[in-house]
């Protein structure tokens, strides 16, 4: 069978030239519900930055918008699709895309992520002046994955991970606020194994706890900090199964893809 190569920008392109609509993983109505619990529960001076990564022929940031403009809570927000191929030009309304613009990015690349509003400037001391509170993506850390080896790089004196995953964690910690949050839902159960998890108070341990879940995967010793984000829950939302298989077409290709049941899981993480 040949492999999908899900990090191509070819892939995509040649997806999205057939795929009118196609939503990842779960529902945007079960993403929507929690981050508008998360939205409301944060301050509410200014407006929040809302990034949608890896928005794909997903139609969750423009619904995700017309639930946050309807919203009581005092604050406003501003909702922006991002993926690093144009998406199919008939998923949205242009009244739709007026509301929640749409910006091609790298998420592998610092140099692509700062390029982009909200971010005025990038400081070498790591601090963020205009950043997103929030981040979404919906099995885009899946398909980063699956893309080989980074060539060595620094930022400054920081020589960057080579593993794509932990790229993606250190440059979107660049770009994003202080307690900013990311709403990640992935195939893997151990996507973010290689960042502290955060486990706050409860009647059992008055105390919150940090702990490790595994070394990384790049460089066995590199201290979780310089990712600059921790778990703070990781919960299995649900479990997908497609007896029948999966109808995929790669360009003028067209093949069955059988999969077994595999757990969907849900990752918040807070930048640190």
């Amino acid at each position: 069978m040949p492999k999908t190569d899900f990090w191509s920008p070819t892939y995509w392109t040649n997806r999205f030239s057939t795929e009118d609509h196609f939503e990842w993983l779960v529902q945007t109505e079960y993403l929507i519900s929690l981050v508008e619990e998360m939205f409301c529960s944060k301050a509410k001076e200014g407006k929040a930055n809302i990034l949608h990564l890896g928005c794909g022929s997903s139609t969750l940031g423009t619904q995700l918008q017309a639930r946050l403009d309807t919203m009581l809570c005092g604050r406003r927000a501003q909702v922006v699709d991002a993926d690093y191929v144009d998406p199919p030009a008939f998923v949205v309304s242009a009244e739709e895309e007026a509301k929640v613009p749409f910006m091609k990015v790298n998420v592998l690349s610092l140099e692509s992520l700062v390029s982009i509003p909200p971010m005025s400037q990038y400081l070498s001391d790591g601090v963020v002046e205009n950043g997103w509170d929030f981040v979404l993506d919906k099995s885009t850390c899946d398909a980063i994955s699956t893309s080989p080896n980074l060539s060595l790089s620094f930022d400054g004196n920081q020589l960057l991970p080579s593993d794509p995953v932990e790229r993606m964690v250190y440059n979107l910690s660049k770009v994003t606020k202080e307690n900013a949050r990311w709403v990640s839902v992935s195939y893997s159960p151990t996507r973010y194994d290689f960042l502290p998890f955060f486990s706050g108070p409860s009647p059992e341990k008055p105390e919150s706890v940090e702990t490790h879940n595994g070394p990384s995967r790049d460089i066995p010793h590199r201290r979780a900090s310089v990712f600059g984000w921790r778990v703070l829950e990781k919960r299995l939302i649900a479990m997908t199964s497609v007896p029948d298989g999966r109808r995929i077409r790669d360009g003028a290709q067209e093949r069955i893809v059988y999969e077994p049941e595999t757990g969907v899981w849900m990752y918040v993480l807070e930048r640190i």
